[in-house]
């Protein structure tokens, strides 16, 4: 279980109780907010991108690569008239030692088996690219 609790500036504080560990959020300057931190938004489309990351490397590690320094670079579009997310890109760099056979099997877990990605509604614009230089 976490908990969320408002701090000043439009700062949220977030505590998983379990795991002892703490996140702090912050809005823009433009409202009011310290942004010092991770956006709520910003941390959605991380979270997508890691748990995609995540995905690949299990798999992966299976099919007998290592996902050690693989990462990825996330933007994102809002919406502000519609205050929503429109668009999340995600530019994933992936080992280079991925045979062009194995490839597509590693893509397609973004869309198949990533939690956070599946979970997000459909008109939720997902962009990836996959470069194999790492």
């Amino acid at each position: 279980m976490s908990r969320v609790v408002m701090q000043a500036h439009l700062r949220n504080e977030l505590t998983n109780a379990k795991k002892s560990h703490t996140v702090f959020t912050d809005v823009g300057k433009d409202v009011g907010g310290l942004e010092e931190s991770f956006s709520p938004v910003e941390l959605l489309a991380d979270t997508f991108a890691s748990c995609a990351l995540s995905i690949m490397g299990l798999i992966g590690g299976k099919m007998g690569y290592d996902f050690v320094g693989a990462y990825a670079e996330v933007a994102t579009e809002v919406s502000s008239e519609e205050f929503r997310v429109k668009e999340i890109k995600i530019d994933f760099h992936l080992p280079q030692a991925v045979k062009e056979e194995d490839r597509s099997k590693i893509e397609t877990l973004l869309h198949e088996k990533c939690v956070v990605g599946r979970s997000l509604n459909d008109d939720v614009i997902q962009t990836a690219t996959f470069n194999y230089d790492v």
